[in-house]
């Protein structure tokens, strides 16, 4: 797996690229946002890390840039506190995930091979099953333009499939999933809503709705 970082701290970014590469991904580092295109243009990337303080060109500039390039690439957008709800207002909830700075990095490597996974569901999104990424962009490309349509996911949808995939090959307990999804503070919690969300995301994976399991008793489980 090859990851981009995007990080105008040299030490954040030497920290973060340590890690990844110690979890087995093959990292480029950049530390303004010229760099970080030119990587782009000569390499396919599973990942993307970046700073929304990066100094030379804002952050929401260079999200904006990213996305508009039509990247299927997933990217995971650190910001600080003051910055989140500027951020949270521009990333895109069903392909990306916004970290609240100073970020955890074992949450932030579990989101990101978790959003991988998702990524391959999305290029394959109805019409092909699960298989590897592929290997150039435009072969993404084809596949993408051949689906019939982006999968469209709710946050709570996006937040449940996520931990799903971080917990793949895993059985999860309703309560587990109450917690980590949803919260008292967000919206009321009634007994059938992990039973209604799970529903909801087998029909809208269509084919690859068989991978999610329900564990009589215990929970679910995601399998790829």
């Amino acid at each position: 797996m090859r990851a981009l970082l995007i990080d105008g701290d040299e030490a954040a970014l030497a920290s973060l690229t340590t890690a990844m590469t110690q979890d087995g991904f093959l990292v480029d580092g950049a530390i303004e946002s010229e760099s970080a295109l030119d990587y782009l243009i000569c390499n396919r990337y599973d990942v993307i890390v970046l700073n929304y303080a990066i100094e030379d060109l804002s952050g929401r500039r260079l999200y904006h840039r990213l996305s508009a390039a039509g990247l299927i690439t997933p990217i995971l957008v650190i910001a600080s506190r003051e910055e989140r709800s500027e951020a949270a207002n521009i990333v895109e909830v069903t392909k990306d995930a916004l970290f609240v700075a100073p970020i955890d990095t074992e949450e932030l490597l579990a989101w990101a091979l978790a959003l991988i996974d998702f990524t391959n569901i999305f290029v394959g999104f109805m019409d092909f099953p699960s298989v590897p990424r592929p290997a150039t962009r435009k072969q993404a490309s084809a596949k993408v333009a051949k689906s019939p349509g982006s999968i469209d996911l709710t946050l709570h949808e996006k937040k449940l499939l996520g931990f799903l995939l971080k917990n793949r090959g895993k059985t999860v307990r309703k309560s587990e999933i109450l917690e980590q999804v949803w919260n008292s503070d967000e919206e009321e919690i009634f007994t059938n809503t992990v039973e209604v969300y799970i529903t909801r995301l087998r029909r809208k994976l269509g084919a690859h709705g068989q991978n999610l399991l329900t564990i009589r008793g215990v929970g679910y489980r995601f399998e790829l």
